[in-house]
């Protein structure tokens, strides 16, 4: 499922998981959403990092 997702739409997902927590009163949902952007990000640091190994390595 990771390889059908872009750079782009990861970002986007961050943001949104971001702007919920800042909204919300409720300190669970405010935790859920913090743990989906820090999900996301890695899944964006893995797929940044795959891009900057040479093709010859």
């Amino acid at each position: 499922m990771r390889t059908t997702w872009t750079k782009d739409f990861l970002g986007r997902r961050i943001d949104r998981c971001y702007l919920i927590a800042a909204w919300t009163r409720i300190a669970e949902k405010r935790e859920a959403y913090l743990k989906l952007a820090r999900y996301y990000r890695g899944i964006l640091a893995t797929m940044s990092n795959r891009n900057l190994v040479p093709e010859g390595a």
